[in-house]
């Protein structure tokens, strides 16, 4: 029985080694078939067995390691710390992992091998050595690097902005930033940390700030938003904000108090420009309107003459007995005539210098409610003498018409130029007399002013170049190229509306300004050419 009982022991003790077996070449062979490969080494690290598998990565075959150690090849540690804390643990007789260090091959070829491994105990505690695995992870090194270097070529590139440029994540909360942004936010009174919301370092900014941002981001589907805020220094910046694909906001901080100086000197210049091209427009015009304000001065003075003449006529009459009654009947038909030509006269030489006095005033900042027709008549009145002699003038004005918000001054400007030119344009045709007519109506939120000439017209080919600076189809001393530019400027950049042209060639031209009648809440539509 004990016999027995013997003999099947060891039949199964026989069956669980060729279990154990099979499992070991079945382990073997998966390990013979993986680029990772499995070692063994002793108590003083020496490779007492190595996988086939090793071969294919490092170039040496596995007999050529048994019996040394890794450290006898042309092997470096990719990191310092990290070979410092492998030598702990080998010293301690720890479990390492993830220990990364470059081989050359036989070949010259450098590869990037990482192995962890676990000590190999006695039964009785004695250490024996360590067995783990390795692995080539060439690849995976080289992509890292290359995400490092693109990471370091990004940074660089963050910083090297002169704006502010900073990150949050979808939630809200900062990640990262540039140096620049940390110190307009300093600037600020913000702190730029870790993990704050954007509306905490938006906050000091105030209010209005936080509302404008508020604002802009409420438009539905907003996938960016900007808005202006001003540093405690008096510094002006334009904050731009823009969601990126992954729900985050890129924010860009830029100083620009250098470019609103320059808007500002600019915008000075132009209407320093703009009351230069009014006086020298007067100044053209000056000798016309002498001989509009000379006319009515002559025939007051001939009738101031006459007045003074007819007085001592009838002075010497009623002081001598026996004088004609014809004389004297003539005196009283003729003296109030006179003197109601005299009031006429000095009427218009009244409108005459009002008309020069409003048209010369610079404007105000800000635009004012203005009537348009009371406007166009005082332009009609300064620029007569260029049009009396070659055209009649017509005015249709619109009886609804509203007060208009604008830069008067700006507006008649606009239209003495248009006035003016189709004068020209008459004088030019030379055939007739021509009709320059000048009307306006309301059109909706819009207010239109149309200025029409039976002269010459406008060439196709010059349709899309006449609001150009210094373009001019005139001849050398009869235009400067810079009216129509100005006026442009003055209806579209100024005013916000839109200075548009219809012309057919050898009939006539229509310019037609359009004012909004609420400027904040306009959008320009476009008059055809």
């Amino acid at each position: 029985m004990e016999t027995a009982t013997a003999i099947a022991s060891q039949r199964d003790y026989k069956e669980e080694g060729r279990s154990r077996f099979a499992t070991l070449r079945r382990i073997e062979a998966i390990l013979e078939s993986s680029n990772d490969w499995a070692w063994e080494t002793d108590a003083q690290f020496r490779f007492t067995w190595v996988s086939s598998g090793v071969a294919r990565s490092t170039g040496l075959r596995p007999e050529e390691l048994i019996g040394r150690s890794r450290f006898d090849f042309a092997a470096e540690s990719t990191d310092r710390d990290r070979l410092s804390d492998l030598l702990a643990d080998l010293d301690q007789r720890n479990p390492f992992d993830g220990f990364v260090y470059r081989l050359r091959r036989p070949d010259g070829v450098i590869r990037h091998v990482e192995i962890g491994g676990v000590p190999i105990l006695a039964l009785d505690g004695t250490f024996q050595g360590y067995a783990g695995f390795g692995k080539d992870v060439t690849e995976r090194e080289k992509a890292e690097q290359r995400v490092q270097i693109a990471q370091r070529r990004m940074t660089d590139a963050v910083e090297s902005l002169s704006e502010g440029f900073a990150l949050f994540d979808p939630t809200g909360r900062f990640v990262m930033s540039n140096r620049a942004f940390v110190a307009l936010a300093q600037s600020a009174g913000a702190k730029a940390g870790f993990g704050r919301r954007i509306e905490e370092i938006v906050a000091p900014f105030g209010a209005p700030v936080l509302a404008a941002r508020m604002r802009a981001w409420e438009v539905p589907d907003a996938r960016a938003a900007a808005y202006e805020a001003a540093l405690p220094d008096g510094r002006a910046l334009t904050i731009a904000e823009r969601r990126t694909g992954e729900g985050g906001i890129v924010v860009i901080w830029t100083d620009v108090t250098d470019i609103r100086k320059a808007e500002r000197a600019r915008a000075s210049l132009e209407t320093e420009l703009r009351q230069s091209q009014k006086l020298d427009a007067l100044g053209t015009l000056a000798g016309g309107i002498a001989h509009e304000i000379n006319t009515p001065t002559q025939y007051v003075g001939d009738n101031v003459r006459f007045l003074k003449t007819a007085f001592a006529d009838l002075s010497a009459a009623v002081r001598a007995p026996g004088t004609g009654s014809s004389d004297v009947e003539f005196l009283l038909s003729e003296v109030p005539l006179a003197i109601d030509q005299s009031l006429d006269g000095v009427e218009r030489i009244r409108q005459i210098v009002a008309a020069v006095k409003e048209f010369s005033y610079p404007d105000a900042k800000e635009k004012s409610p203005a009537d348009l027709h009371a406007a166009i008549n005082t332009t009609l009145t300064v620029s007569r003498n260029q049009w009396k002699y070659v055209a009649d003038v017509e005015t249709r004005f619109a009886p609804d018409l509203p007060p208009v918000p604008c830069h008067v001054g700006e507006i008649n400007q606009v239209v003495l130029n248009l006035v003016v030119n189709a004068a020209h344009a008459i004088e030019a045709k030379g055939d007739e007399r021509g009709l320059i007519t000048i009307s306006t109506r309301k059109d909706g939120d819009w207010v239109e002013i149309s200025v029409s000439d039976t002269g010459t017209g406008v060439a196709a080919e010059n349709t899309g170049r006449v609001f150009d600076p210094f373009f001019t189809t005139k001849p050398p001393g009869k235009g400067t190229g810079q009216g129509l530019s100005i006026s442009r400027t003055i209806v579209v950049k100024k005013h916000g509306g839109n200075l548009g042209l219809r012309s057919e060639p050898g009939r006539g031209a229509e310019f037609t300004i359009r004012l909004p009648l609420n400027p904040a809440s306009a959008q320009p539509k476009e008059t055809a050419t």
